[in-house]
């Protein structure tokens, strides 16, 4: 994101007796959107890419009930239909119309080292951007309902990014600003992130998290997850040991060509 302004004009006679200037409070813009990245670029397969992760079994769409049953002790106290419960006088549950759920909910870490005074690397972070930007757009095209998070904010904004999830034709190029505004630099931990984005996100969405740097706050938050029953896939960037964390793919990403030695 690049801002110019105000503008300053000069003029003058070509002898230079006479000079004028004037200031005009003109501001413009000019928004760059990432790089699209291709899969091999991440040393991804072209063929699902992140493994085998559209989901195939059947879940409950909360916001399409098709009826009521009679209640039992496993069910959670939110399903409850009150009104079909006074009508009856017994507790009744809703019951929801089954669905395949493919939504793909990518968070992205914008730290490029584990302590904040090692400073930014910038080639890194455009390399996370743009892995997250190729990602989208591959999602988009396979059919799923794409949604972005990171822990940065975008320029001008306080709050950090967030995207929710939706698979319309403008979609892409949601993802594509939200992107090309954020600041290179983080303003929380991921781990942060997703703790507060994931109840918000439908069951059976997949979680994929993009990072470059393996904390110990990502895992556990992960981990968190994946026994609330979400796939989660991590594509890692860091020049490191890929992390391990139990129930998680990691997909370690093809080294930044831009990076010494890589």
């Amino acid at each position: 994101l690049f801002r110019s302004g105000p503008v300053q004009l000069l003029s003058g006679d070509p002898f230079g007796f006479y000079a004028s200037e004037a200031d005009h409070a003109i501001y413009n813009t000019l928004l760059i959107y990432p790089r699209l990245l291709s899969l091999a670029e991440l040393g991804l397969p072209a063929h699902n890419p992140l493994g085998d992760v559209r989901a195939g079994r059947l879940l409950r769409d909360p916001l399409r009930t098709i009826g009521v049953r009679n209640y039992v002790p496993s069910d959670p106290l939110k399903d409850v239909h009150w009104a079909a419960t006074a009508r009856t006088t017994t507790l009744q549950t809703r019951v929801y119309e089954p669905t395949t759920a493919q939504v793909l909910a990518i968070f992205l870490d914008l730290d490029s080292f584990e302590f904040y005074y090692q400073g930014i690397d910038a080639n890194l972070v455009e390399r996370l951007i743009s892995a997250a930007a190729t990602l989208a757009r591959t999602g988009l095209e396979s059919g799923y309902a794409v949604g972005l998070y990171a822990n940065g904010a975008p320029a001008e904004f306080e709050h950090l990014a967030r995207l929710p999830a939706g698979r319309s034709p403008a979609q892409l190029g949601q993802v594509m600003q939200t992107l090309a505004r954020l600041t290179p630099y983080s303003v929380t931990t991921i781990g942060r992130v997703i703790q507060i984005t994931t109840p918000d996100l439908q069951p059976g969405t997949t979680i994929l998290l993009i990072s470059a740097v393996n904390r110990e706050t990502t895992r556990a938050a992960l981990l968190r997850q994946r026994q609330l029953g979400y796939q989660i896939v991590w594509l890692y960037l860091g020049n490191d040991e890929p992390p391990r964390v139990p129930g998680v793919r990691v997909v370690p990403a093809k080294p930044n060509p831009y990076t010494p030695g890589g």
